[in-house]
């Protein structure tokens, strides 16, 4: 039998625990190779680490040098220690720092979207699982191996979760169990957002400050209407009406009217009346505070429009011509800053799809900004985010009885009613693509 080459591989339970500050998830440990790596948080410097723990054999094992009777220790290149166990082997162990992202969660008001680190335990992967919670709830909720995105290169782990409920705490961690061990991950905690109404979305409050209607209560500032600049010169344009109703008592009119010398067509948005340009329009300020991310604006119209008899000039290509029925217009954005626009000066109004303060946009398509019949029709318009992960400050709400009536052109009569108007808060938020077209 000496002719042989003999391998003998001892199984040993041996306890291998490295620590540091700043330290994100568990050390990577590759013990038949002697090789760890430690991931940190970016904001700690890999040459300046505080070693709390560097155990590489159990706690009769020495290891040379030592790292933890230092202040600090510079793992920013491959740093090599000699392990001495207590059984007289030798180990020449590798060690080094790297930045890694902290778990991360992106919550919204009913799910949430969340990315931890992993680590290869004795027990494998694929008998990890994502463990999640209430905060101060007993029982966890499971998701097992096979429902979650792992990203085997990173050492990430993806996961959604949904039917949440908001301004709630949640706790998440990874475990690593065979069914008779296991292993738990850190503690992970989150919270959901809040989940904001739009504010008399049902348009039920109304008051008249001389010829101006206001679609709120008096002394908030929400809504605001093309009323400011028409009463100027003629009345309302934008007023409740107790005959054509969805629900409650009241809902708000939008009718095109040409008010002594220029053609008006009738708005509502979330924001204030700036100034008058002259005779010919006014500044707008667009926008009123807004934390939450709904995934959908609905509510309900009627829509009678009229023939177009007022053109206006540098029409959109879009447009409809003189003569050709009127349309409506209606629009939601969530923006990161609230906007100023001079309705005189297109330059002034942003590009839905480009501008870096848009959030999410979303607007009623053109084939449903036509006649509605007499009746009242179902609006839903979802919301198109730009990404996943940046919040909005600010809402802006748009309604128009003639799409175009920043140009001066539509249809004197052409009528809006709007009621019923809310969020909708989904699990699944559409983003934006280099193809997605807003119009």
């Amino acid at each position: 039998y000496q002719d042989y080459v003999w391998t003998v591989k001892v199984a040993r339970g041996l306890m291998i625990d490295i620590e540091v500050e700043n330290q994100v998830g568990k050390t990577i440990i590759d013990a038949d190779l002697c090789n760890a790596i430690i991931y940190v948080k970016k904001s700690q410097k890999l040459d300046r680490i505080k070693v709390k723990k560097f155990i590489l054999s159990g706690e009769h094992g020495k290891v040379t040098p030592d790292p933890t009777a230092e202040d600090t220790y510079d793992f920013s290149e491959v740093r090599e220690f000699t392990d001495s166990t207590g059984w007289g082997e030798i180990k020449t162990w590798r060690v080094v720092a790297f930045y890694k992202d902290e778990a991360m969660s992106n919550a919204w008001s009913n799910f949430a979207i969340l990315k931890a680190p992993f680590e290869e335990t004795s027990l494998g992967r694929y008998d990890m699982s994502l463990l999640w919670r209430k905060e101060g709830e007993v029982e966890w909720g499971v998701m097992p191996y096979d429902s979650l995105d792992v990203d085997s290169v990173d050492f990430y782990v993806n996961a959604k979760l949904e039917q949440l409920q908001p301004e709630t705490s949640y706790e998440y961690c990874l475990c690593y169990t065979n069914g008779v061990d296991s292993v738990d991950g850190n503690l992970e905690k989150f919270t959901t957002e809040q989940q904001l109404a739009l504010y008399n979305g049902g348009f039920e409050h109304w008051w008249i400050d001389g010829k101006v209607a206001y679609p709120n209560e008096q002394g908030t500032s929400y809504w605001d209407t093309s009323n400011p600049g028409g009463a100027s010169f003629g009345g309302s344009n934008t007023t409740e009406t107790t005959e054509v109703v969805h629900g409650g008592s009241k809902a708000a009119k939008l009718q095109s009217q040409y008010i002594v010398i220029k053609f008006a067509a009738a708005s509502m948005y979330t924001g204030s009346f700036g100034q008058l340009v002259g005779t010919s329009g006014a500044w707008l300020n667009w926008g009123v505070p807004f934390a939450a991310r709904p995934t959908a604006l609905k509510g309900w119209m009627q829509y009678a429009p009229v023939p177009i008899n007022r053109e206006g000039k540098n029409l959109p290509a879009d447009a409809p011509a003189k003569g050709e029925m009127d349309q409506c217009g209606m629009y939601c954005a969530l923006l990161s800053e609230p906007m100023v626009v001079d309705n005189t000066d297109m330059s002034t109004f942003p590009d839905w799809n480009t501008d870096s303060r848009v959030v999410a946009y979303g607007a009623l398509p053109i084939e449903q900004c036509v006649d509605s019949k007499g009746q009242w029709k179902e609006v839903n318009i979802p919301l198109v985010y730009r990404n996943l992960t940046t919040k909005p400050t600010h809402l802006l709400v748009v309604f128009s009885s003639s799409k175009y009536g920043d140009y001066f052109h539509g249809g004197e009569g052409s009528t809006l009613y709007i009621d019923d108007f809310s969020f909708e808060y989904g699990c699944d938020p559409l983003v934006m693509t280099e193809s997605t077209e807003n119009k």
